[in-house]
């Protein structure tokens, strides 16, 4: 990936020969303390200028290279209890192997510390490790005395292991998954045999899931299988871990039927520790097209409901994970047909939620139950958390679900940015299958945009998503698909993408087929097929019919209006509800379809209004083959108009875009480019780029344009 590219480049430090010869070999994960190991040749070629020059020094630089910290004060107490001589390092003999990064110091070749390290032996490696453990005796260095106990440690040695475990619920909360796993994983070889190595084995695959180190959390998760004394709770968890791998990598439906057999026990034994577990599977039955698991869930969680359960919990008793699950059962309901109940108003519950994995399940559910403003605070303060945490398998997951929330608002900028930096971290993590999704949007924000390029992106995304399982994404690749012929008028093929996601006419509906029925219904209209149009309608109607969301009420209205002899109270209850939501690009093409009724109505005033409207909002949003449509309709009732123009918004890159906008949060280049992983050098010549696209001179300008154009 390119993740472990740049890692490879980072921990060579670009040497041509360290390049061939580790490339594909195991490297310790970024942010673990230990240095790669060398081939013998590599070895050999770094020491042997060493051992020339400075082989009176070579036990401090062991030294050194093992100490991690680059505090110079911790490297003179460890050389005291080894008996080492300091003083090369207040001299300058050293100055070409040693240098300062700010008060640490540092080797100034990354191979040269592995190559000094190494060429330590065992023993001498772990009295080193020792005399460093010793030496960070502060309250605040308490990690680095628990790792280097850690490598200090021979055979099994319960009390470095615990010590280790600690040190990586800290480095956890400090925001660093790769110390976590590496501190985790040498905990489990330091464990003595029974429940604790297994335990603390999917421990380490759960922290290198969140940091985005897939591949190695597939091997961890085998060794944990293989320990014999893993205790119910732990084997329920190496399962939910083996199916959070399989849904980034997998198969989506693989696991879900790993984690099937197992909920009814989660819930049984620990329903708070396995809500996730169980939030995932009704998201994965969405992802999957399996409207089934909604009857699984609703029988287990009345099997194991606690007797609080059903009463109205808006101060989120119970706490937050009692809360995701009164949204599940909430969910439930509403799939068989019925009122969600209190749940929906439980917000101060899911709001307390921390783990960013499962508040972006919780937004999800949120989503579904139609309260879209809990679903995006969710999805937002869910990604924020990631970033801050360092947990790059979540945050890569997690923009998904943020890209296609912002699609739904019309805020197609938004949309790409977020797809298009999903698709750049999934890469780099290892997960095929969100890499994937997030293409999928981005063909759809294409299509909706009306570029040239919307059909072959679409296509592509439809072919691996088709070898991939993933019904998700071939969803997002039929609608792309289909609104580029829906725009060009060719209303039959149209349908025949739109329909593709079948099961909108099956006795339990799916939410993916759902998704796209407003879109079948027009397409089915405009085609001529009326009678199957008005079922489609029927149902979707139907289907909305106890969820709480204006958005969806909208496009009820909509399909009504669409298929019924005089839809004009049809459609201004339609736009009732459409005012009531964030959808700009549904509202739009609502609009849109009412002025194209109106003016064959020859009712020219009102449908110009309407078209008008519509045009003004495709054009804000950036949806220009919409707007040419509607600016169409437009001349045709006898009005002049002029070709669209893009928003200044509109006009930028992606990454153009996600800086504007944290720019008109009141953020300084620096702390943009901590939130976005990049260099202020680069913040500063992207910005330099939206000045010139905008035409503006100033970040005060920049934060006014981003005010009035934000919704695009």
């Amino acid at each position: 990936t390119d993740g472990e590219h740049r890692h490879l480049l980072a921990a060579t430090g670009g040497n041509p020969l360290a390049l061939l010869e580790l490339a594909g070999k195991e490297l310790p994960p970024e942010g673990a303390q230990e240095p790669p190991a060398l081939t013998d040749e590599l070895r050999r070629s770094f020491l042997s200028r060493v051992r020339a020059r400075h082989a009176e020094a070579l036990p401090l630089l062991q030294l050194v290279a093992a100490d991690g910290s680059g505090s110079v004060e911790t490297i003179e107490k460890a050389a005291a209890e080894v008996c080492v001589d300091a003083g090369p390092l207040h001299r300058a003999e050293l100055d070409e192997l040693l240098t300062y990064d700010g008060p640490r110091l540092v080797f100034r070749h990354p191979l040269m510390r592995s190559a000094i390290y190494h060429s330590a032996t065992a023993g001498r490696r772990a009295a080193i490790h020792r005399a460093l453990a010793s030496a960070f005796d502060a309250p605040a260095d308490q990690h680095r005395r628990a790792w280097h106990r850690g490598q200090a440690a021979a055979g099994h040695d319960e009390e470095a292991a615990g010590l280790l475990e600690r040190s990586a619920e800290q480095a956890a909360l400090r925001g660093g998954p790769a110390a976590a796993m590496a501190a985790l994983s040498r905990a489990a070889e330091l464990t003595p045999a029974g429940p604790h190595r297994g335990r603390r084995l999917w421990s380490a695959a759960r922290a290198a899931v969140r940091g985005g180190f897939t591949a190695a959390a597939g091997d961890l998760l085998d060794r944990a299988e293989r320990e014999p004394h893993l205790d119910e709770v732990d084997r329920i968890s190496v399962v939910a871990m083996r199916a959070v791998v399989a849904e980034f990598v997998g198969s989506p439906e693989d696991a879900m039927d790993l984690i099937k057999p197992w909920i009814p026990r989660a819930l049984r034994v620990d329903r708070r520790r396995f809500t996730p577990t169980v939030a995932m599977y009704g998201d994965l039955g969405t992802r999957t097209n399996r409207p089934g698991v909604w009857s699984d869930l609703a029988g287990w969680l009345d099997a194991c409901q606690p007797e609080q359960e059903g009463q109205d919990h808006d101060d989120g008793q119970g706490g937050p994970e009692e809360a995701v699950l009164r949204l599940l059962r909430a969910a439930c309901r509403v799939h068989a047909g019925d009122g969600p109940g209190p749940a929906v108003r439980d917000g101060a519950g899911v709001r307390a939620l921390t783990d960013p994995i499962t508040m972006t399940l919780a937004g999800a559910i949120a989503r579904g139950l139609g309260d879209r403003e809990l679903s995006r605070h969710l999805y937002h303060d869910a990604g924020r958390l990631a970033r801050a945490g360092g947990s790059l398998g979540a945050l890569a997951w997690n923009l998904e679900y943020q890209a296609a929330d912002e699609l739904a608002r019309g805020r197609l900028g938004l949309a790409e940015a977020h797809a298009e930096e999903g698709c750049a971290f999934a890469a780099e993590v290892g997960q095929p299958n969100t890499a994937c999704r997030n293409r999928g949007l981005l063909a759809l924000c294409a299509a909706i945009r009306g570029r040239p390029e919307a059909g072959e992106l679409a296509a592509g995304v439809l072919a691996e998503a088709g070898e991939r399982r993933l019904a998700d994404a071939t969803a997002y690749a039929r609608r792309a698909l289909g609104l580029v012929e829906l725009v060009a008028g060719r209303h039959a093929e149209a349908v025949r993408h739109f329909a593709a996601v079948g099961g909108w006419d099956a006795g339990q509906p799916s939410d993916l087929a759902m998704g796209l029925v407003p879109d079948l219904v027009e397409a089915l209209v405009r085609a001529g097929e009326h009678d199957r149009a008005a079922v489609a309608a029927d149902r979707y109607a139907r289907w909305t019919e106890h969820t709480a969301s204006p958005e969806l009420g909208a496009l009820a209205a909509r399909c009504r209006a669409l298929v019924a002899e005089d839809g004009s109270s049809a459609y201004a209850e339609s736009l009732r509800l459409h005012a009531l939501s964030d959808a700009p690009l549904e509202q739009a093409r609502t609009e849109l379809l009412l002025g194209e009724q109106l003016r064959r109505d020859r009712r020219r005033s009102p449908a110009q209004q309407h078209l008008r409207g519509a045009a003004e909002t495709f054009r804000r949003i950036g949806a220009l083959a919409w707007a040419d449509r509607a600016l169409g309709e437009l001349r045709a009732t006898g009005e002049s108009a002029r070709a669209p123009e893009a928003g200044a918004l509109s006009t930028l890159t992606p990454q153009e875009l996600r800086i504007a906008l944290a720019v008109g949060e009141g953020l300084t280049n620096r702390e943009i480019a901590a939130q976005l992983f990049l260099s202020p050098r680069t913040v500063d010549y992207h910005l330099r780029k939206v000045f010139q696209k905008a035409g503006i001179t100033s970040r005060a300008e920049l934060m006014r344009m981003v005010l009035a154009e934000r919704p695009a």
